[in-house]
């Protein structure tokens, strides 16, 4: 009886832990589920040089492949940690978005491609990521995605973040 009693207690002491390891992105509070926020950006990447705005000021974004829009963030918005992603995909008629395609890349002095990152919250529908973790700062995000005809848009995401906003 008592080798039972401990073997149960073991276990209600780590089923939080082993949860949160199988689920990837839920831990186990109080018996319910919560999300935890997603590491979008990492603070060594936030750190790195910036863009020069000139530089961007060339950049032309593409609307011949799905619409893209933008629910959150909204442009000029200033936002704490964690903000809620929601970019959604229109198809042009007669074409599906093509899921394959998406690129992500946080705009540095050099490129730093997030696509993996936000992969697991993309569905042919659009991005959607309840909860996502950034830096306190400005953060610039280039977005592309194309239809089944090859046809790409692409987007520019600016995105500030305040400590305690």
């Amino acid at each position: 009886m008592d080798y039972r009693r401990a073997f149960i207690s073991l276990v209600k002491r780590m089923l939080p832990v082993v949860c949160a390891l199988l689920s990837g992105c839920m831990l186990l509070v109080h018996g319910n589920f919560v999300d935890r926020p997603m590491v979008l950006i990492l603070p060594t990447e936030a750190e790195l040089p910036g863009l020069p705005v000139e530089k961007l000021l060339g950049f032309r974004s593409q609307q011949q492949g799905p619409r893209i829009l933008v629910n959150s963030p909204q442009a000029g918005g200033m936002y704490a940690p964690p903000v809620p992603i929601d970019i959604r995909f229109e198809p042009r008629e007669n074409t599906r978005v093509d899921t394959d395609s998406l690129k992500v890349v946080y705009v540095k002095l050099f490129k730093v491609d997030i696509t993996k990152r936000v992969a697991p919250y993309l569905t042919p529908g659009g991005i959607r990521i309840p909860q996502a973790d950034l830096p306190e700062g400005e953060h610039t995000l280039i977005l592309s995605i194309a239809d089944d005809t090859g046809n790409i848009s692409s987007q520019i995401i600016n995105v500030t973040i305040k400590a305690g906003s």
